[in-house]
């Protein structure tokens, strides 16, 4: 029986022998040139790494391969890269790095550091199961309370517009939105002039939007998507269109670069809902995809945020006017987009400080406010 052990082992060196020189015949990803040890420590910037990310992009490709002492990372910065890995290889990508740091501040067991696994897969399960598209709904009645809340704070701190966004936030995902938002009205007056009219239209001015319209109001759900595609781990080896991936490769899908893909919308540095409206008024053009995450990994949270965000809009739209202030000249001050964000960090990002007016439209507006506030108190 000597033989038998001999030949499995023998055969077992030479599949692993095969193996090795198979994967050597394939080439990492491209990406910038590295330096020798720290490959491209030097290189990778500290902020605004989505934006480098995407311009590197245009250069070597949507799949880039980066490195550092001691870890490697893949960069996704098309749909098409982000869903072949993550969505239909979710069982290889789907686990997470070890955070330390994280572990120390008390942050674990919590879903989103957990590793891919049995106890990742139990929480997550518990989640979905308060979180799903049917049970969302039953969540409406105190997402609409929690939006007249912020309507009320905002009209008792109208100098200080983005403290409401922060009072009224809960989670990154929607305080970064909501300052987006307002971001985009300052700078798009005529984008809130139509939202406005839109909901005039619809459901009058006296009274405020309820869930049950989201569906009449095509624009408003509009101005929600391009806020969303605007403000924008593997555990083992594996090979994308020849490319080696090696085990242990972060890989960081770049949202801000994936929704900016021109082969999928146009001008995509721009904000322009009407992108969405069907032609020949508008586009016809996808409503995004990624902002929630991919594969086993997406956002479990994702139907309740996309609510929570709509009815806060939608009310900030049908009762305030945002917009921009005015200097000691009497000159108009225009915000600059700028974000602060570093996608090693945090998956979201927002935009820095900026001034603004947010005021009721009209006394109709500011009453309807004051008698939900009144409600909320009660």
């Amino acid at each position: 029986m000597a033989w038998i052990y001999h030949f499995a082992l023998s055969f077992a060196a030479l599949c692993l022998l095969w193996s090795r020189r198979h994967r050597a015949k394939l080439l990492y990803p491209p990406g910038p040139p590295a330096e020798p040890i720290i490959g491209h420590l030097r290189i990778i910037p500290s902020t605004q790494q989505e934006v480098v990310f995407r311009e590197w992009s245009k250069i070597y490709g949507d799949v880039m391969y980066l490195h550092i002492p001691g870890r490697s990372f893949l960069v996704l910065n098309s749909l098409k890269a982000a869903t072949e890995l993550l969505d239909k290889r979710s069982g290889i990508y789907s686990d997470r790095m070890r955070l330390i740091l994280y572990e120390l501040m008390g942050w674990f067991p919590t879903l989103t550091f957990l590793p891919y696994g049995k106890q990742f897969q139990k929480h997550r399960r518990l989640l979905q199961e308060y979180l799903n598209q049917k049970q969302c709904p039953s969540y409406q009645p105190l997402q609409t309370r929690q939006a007249r809340r912020l309507l009320a704070h905002i009209a008792d701190n109208p100098q200080n517009g983005t403290a409401g966004v922060m009072f009224a936030g809960g989670t990154e995902t929607t305080y970064s939105a909501l300052l987006f938002f307002l971001l985009a009205m300052v700078l798009f007056p005529e984008c809130q002039k139509r939202a406005q009219a839109e909901i005039d239209e619809v459901i009058g001015k006296n009274r405020l939007p309820e869930f049950n319209d989201r569906g009449s109001l095509p624009y408003v759900e509009a101005v929600l998507q391009e806020v969303f595609r605007w403000n924008a781990v593997s555990p083992s080896d594996d090979v994308y269109n020849g490319m080696f991936v090696p085990k242990g490769t972060v890989v960081i899908p770049n949202a801000y670069a994936i929704l900016r893909d021109k082969s999928v919308y146009t001008d995509p540095d721009s904000f322009d809902p009407n992108r969405y409206l069907p032609q020949p008024e508008g586009n016809a053009e996808p409503y995004p995809i990624g902002h929630f995450g991919f594969g086993r990994r997406i956002c479990p949270g994702r139907y309740l945020a996309s609510a929570s965000l709509w009815i806060a809009i939608s009310s900030m739209l049908a009762t305030l006017d945002i917009e921009r202030t005015i200097d000691e000249e009497g000159k108009e001050i225009v915000p600059e987009v700028d974000l602060a964000t570093a996608l090693t960090r945090t998956p979201f990002s927002h935009p820095k400080p900026f001034p603004c007016s947010i005021k009721p439209r009209d006394q109709t507006s500011e009453s309807m406010i004051r008698q939900a506030q009144m409600w909320d108190y009660n």
